[in-house]
């Protein structure tokens, strides 16, 4: 069992780490070694939904944001209503960043999950 403040520093790590990598498969080997303490510790079923919800969240509002807004060119409208195109590579590129919010994410579900919050509060 790790300590809270170490826990925090390597929340702290996570961060750097998510803010470092470029590539999508460095983004998804990162979004899955954080996953990777949630799915081997007993997680209530109630946090399973709350985690699940914050992903797609994550990733649906990531998407579509960069999806709408993309400004490099070439870009491949994938459709539109009325002004308003969703670009390919907008799309593309909101995938490959909500690997990085995903990520995060989950790293800070498990330290919420496996700390007290009375242990967390001290070590702040």
């Amino acid at each position: 069992m790790l300590d809270p403040r170490t826990r925090l520093g390597l929340l702290l790590c996570a961060g750097l780490l998510a803010i470092s990598l470029e590539s999508p498969t460095a983004l998804g080997v990162f979004a899955l070694a954080c996953a990777s303490p949630l799915l081997a510790m007993r997680v209530p079923r109630r946090w399973w939904g709350r985690g699940l919800l914050t992903v797609l969240a994550l990733v649906w509002s990531t998407v579509l944001s960069q999806g709408l807004f993309y400004a490099e060119q070439p870009r491949v409208s994938l459709g539109h209503l009325g002004p308003l195109h969703l670009y390919r590579e907008g799309v593309t590129w909101g995938l490959t960043q909500s690997l990085r919010f995903v990520g995060l994410s989950l790293a800070g579900i498990a330290v919420a999950v496996s700390t007290p919050p009375d242990r967390l509060h001290a070590a702040l």
